[in-house]
C-alpha cells in the first residue's frame, strides 16, 4: 500500500511489512511518514463494518525502522523488530494495548528474517545470519521471558524459518541442504530440540513464510519477475538495428539489472539478486566475458543499486550497502572482488546513489539527498585522493551522466507544478544549466537513461509513453532534432553503450507478480513422529 496519508499532507508515505491478530480481526502494519520522516507501528481493526481509523501503537526517533512479525496467542504482544541509527537491530515485544517496547536481543544490523510465536506464546522462534558477512541462516529459539536462548538450527546450508507446527511440537523450517528448498521438521519439546531434522517435502514454491493455520495449512509469499540483461546493436545515426537483441548472460537468469560495458568492450558487469527475501536479501556483482561467454562472480553485498567500471578497467564503483550495514560507496577489486569503501554516510535512505567516474578516474560524483527539506537532491564532487568533495548543484535532479571531456553532467529534471520533464546539461565546474529536450506531461523522460554517445555530441533517453509505451532516442546536445531508435525497449531502465558506440546493454524491466501460495496437509504426517 501506498499514496498518502487523509489529512497528513505527507508528500509520501506508504505501508510496508504487516501481520494479522490470530482471530484475524486486526492487522498490525509499519507506517512510513514522510513528513515526520519516521517509521511507526500501526494496527487497524479489519473487522466488517469497523469504521475506526489505524491507531498509532509505537514510533521511536532513534530507530529507523520497524517491522511487526507475529502476534501473540493473546493477542497483547506483537513480536518486532527495529534498525537503530548505530546500525544495531533489536528484537522485541510490542505491548498492542500502551505500545511499551520490551528489548529481548540486541543483534547485528541485518537482524532476523522471520520471527514466529510459539503456540503456546512462550518462545519466540526466528532465523537470523550465521554471521555479520554472511547471508546463510541459521535458527534459534528465545523465551518470551528472556531466560535463555537455544541455537535450533545451526548448519552449513541456509535455513529459513517458517513457522511452528499447530501444537508447537515442532520447528518448521526451509533449507537447500538438499540441493534446493525443501520444508523441513524439528522436534520441540519443553524448550529443546529433540533429534534431529528431516524433510517434508522438497522443492517448495517458496521459502518466504506467512505463517502456519491452526489446522495445519502453510501459507507461502512469491514474487516472480523478469530482469535480464539483453544487448542490441543500433546504427546511432540512422536508428535503424544492426542485429536482433539478444541475452548474453545466462547465469543468474531472471535476475540481472544495471549493466556496464568494460572500457574494453570486453566484459559487462551486473548486478544479480541472489537471494530475493525482504530485508535479508544478497546482491552478487557478476562480470560477464564476452570471449568466454562465462560469468564469474565479484563482490557481494546485502545491497547493491549501480555498478560502473573504473576508465582504468581495474575496479568497479558500487552504490549501496556492505555488510557492516553501512550505506555508501564503494571501490570493488575487479579481480578478487575485495570491497572498500570511498565514501559512507549516516544517512538511512542515502545508500550510494549511482555513483559515477570522472572520465580520468580522479573523480567521482554522486547524488544525495537535500538537507533543506525540500525532498530534492543534490550533486557531489569528490576527489578519490583527497577525499575532497563540493556541491556541484542542487534541485529535482534525477541520476548523473557525466560527460565524455568531464564538462558536463547530463540527468532529469521533473517540473513539481507542470509534471514536464527535462534534459538538462549541468557545467561541473560552473555557470547556467541548459535544457536540451523537454516532454510535457503525461509523457515523461527515464531517469535512469541520460546516456552519452561517445564522441559527446549527444543523449540516449528513454521517453516514455503511460501506460506501456517506451522508446529510445538520440537527442543532439547542438540543438538537432532527435531521432528514435528502431530498438525495442521494455522498461525505463539503465543502459550502457560500447566503446564501439553501436551496441547498448540494458535490462528488461517486467512487473513482478505477487502471489500466495498454500501447502495443505503436508504437516499431517507430523502427528506420527515422537
Amino acid at each position: 500500500m501506498t499514496g498518502n496519508k487523509p489529512g497528513s499532507g505527507a508528500r509520501n508515505a506508504f505501508a510496508e511489512e504487516s501481520a494479522v491478530s490470530k482471530d484475524g480481526k486486526q492487522v498490525a502494519y509499519t507506517w512510513y511518514d514522510d513528513n515526520a520522516r519516521r517509521y511507526e507501528l500501526r494496527i487497524v481493526n479489519v473487522e466488517s463494518g469497523s469504521t475506526n481509523p489505524p491507531r498509532l501503537l509505537f514510533h521511536n526517533q532513534d530507530q529507523t525502522w520497524i517491522a511487526p512479525w507475529d502476534w501473540s496467542p493473546d493477542g497483547k504482544w506483537l513480536a518486532v523488530t527495529a534498525s537503530r541509527k548505530d546500525l544495531t537491530t533489536q528484537l522485541g515485544l510490542v505491548s498492542t494495548v500502551d505500545g511499551s517496547f520490551r528489548v529481548l536481543k540486541s543483534m547485528g544490523w541485518s537482524g532476523p528474517g522471520k520471527v514466529f510465536f510459539s503456540p503456546n506464546g512462550k518462545y519466540l522462534a526466528f532465523d537470523a545470519p550465521a554471521t555479520d558477512t554472511t547471508v546463510q541462516h541459521d535458527i534459534f529459539v528465545l523465551a518470551v521471558d528472556g531466560s535463555r536462548e537455544v541455537p535450533a538450527v545451526v548448519h552449513p546450508s541456509d535455513d529459513l524459518l517458517m513457522g511452528w507446527s499447530p501444537g508447537g511440537t515442532h520447528l518448521l523450517f526451509a533449507s537447500d541442504r538438499s540441493g534446493s528448498f525443501g520444508l523441513w521438521a524439528l522436534a520441540f519439546d519443553d524448550g529443546k530440540t529433540r533429534g534431529a531434522p528431516f524433510l517434508i517435502k522438497s522443492n517448495i514454491e517458496s521459502n518466504w513464510s506467512m505463517g502456519v493455520t491452526r489446522d495445519g495449512a502453510l501459507y507461502l509469499g512469491t514474487s516472480t519477475g523478469n530482469t535480464n540483461v539483453v544487448v542490441a546493436s543500433v546504427d546511432l545515426t540512422t536508428g535503424k538495428e544492426l542485429a536482433p537483441s539478444a541475452q548474453p548472460i545466462q547465469q543468474f537468469v531472471g535476475s540481472n539489472a544495471s549493466p556496464d560495458w568494460s572500457p574494453d568492450g570486453k566484459q559487462i558487469a551486473f548486478i544479480a539478486t541472489r537471494e530475493p527475501r525482504p530485508r535479508n536479501r544478497a546482491q552478487v556483482v557478476g562480470i560477464w566475458s564476452r570471449e568466454t561467454g562465462t560469468v564469474r562472480e565479484n563482490a557481494r553485498l546485502p545491497y547493491v543499486n549501480s555498478v560502473k567500471w573504473n576508465p582504468d578497467g581495474r575496479s568497479l564503483l558500487l552504490g549501496g550497502k556492505d555488510s557492516k550495514g553501512r550505506s555508501g560507496i564503494f571501490l570493488a577489486d575487479a579481480q578478487s572482488g575485495a570491497v572498500t569503501p570511498v565514501a559512507l554516510t549516516s544517512l538511512e535512505n542515502f545508500v550510494g546513489h549511482f555513483p559515477q567516474w570522472s572520465p580520468d578516474g580522479k573523480k567521482i560524483f554522486y547524488r544525495m539527498p537535500s538537507m533543506d527539506g525540500s525532498g530534492g537532491s543534490t550533486f557531489i564532487e569528490r576527489d578519490v585522493a583527497t577525499g575532497r568533495e563540493r556541491e556541484v548543484s542542487r534541485g529535482a535532479l534525477g541520476r548523473i551522466s557525466v560527460s565524455p571531456d568531464g564538462e558536463w553532467i547530463a540527468t532529469v529534471t521533473v517540473d513539481s507544478s507542470t509534471k514536464a520533464s527535462s534534459l538538462i546539461l549541468i557545467p561541473i565546474k560552473g555557470g547556467d544549466s541548459r535544457t536540451v529536450l523537454r516532454v510535457a506531461a503525461p509523457q515523461l523522460l527515464g531517469v535512469l537513461t541520460a546516456t552519452w554517445t561517445r564522441d559527446g555530441r549527444a543523449l540516449i533517453v528513454n521517453k516514455a509513453s503511460p501506460p506501456s509505451v517506451n522508446e529510445l532516442w538520440v537527442v543532439p546536445i547542438d540543438g538537432g532534432a532527435p531521432r528514435k531508435l528502431d530498438v525495442a525497449f521494455p522498461g525505463r531502465t539503465a543502459i550502457s553503450l560500447h566503446p564501439d558506440g553501436r551496441q547498448l546493454a540494458f535490462n528488461t524491466a517486467v512487473e513482478r507478480k505477487t502471489e500466495v501460495w498454500v501447502l495443505e496437509g503436508v504437516l499431517s504426517s507430523l502427528a506420527s513422529k515422537p
